[in-house]
């Protein structure tokens, strides 16, 4: 390629961009049909959400490091586990 073509052809570029668009629009009827009982704590869960997406800690027994999201996913799944019981 050189530095006049464009990196990704036409039809790439409509397909992406129509993606983009419906999950604007889903996003955009989410948005507006959602209705939350405790703000706060909806606020403080994303809050934990964000700020835990990018630390990484070491397992011994893993070769690469896991994300700090799996172990609240983990959690959740075996609370719930608990529950049914």
């Amino acid at each position: 390629m050189t530095a006049d073509d464009p990196r990704l052809p036409h039809r790439v570029r409509f397909y992406i961009g129509f993606l983009f668009l419906l999950g604007a629009i889903a996003l955009g009827q989410a948005v507006v049909g959602w209705n939350s009982p405790d703000v706060f704590k909806f606020a403080g869960f994303l809050a934990i959400a964000v700020l835990s997406c990018g630390v990484r800690f070491s397992v011994p027994a893993v070769a690469h490091p896991l994300s700090l999201s799996l172990l609240f996913a983990l959690s959740a799944w075996s609370s719930s586990l608990d529950r049914r019981r």
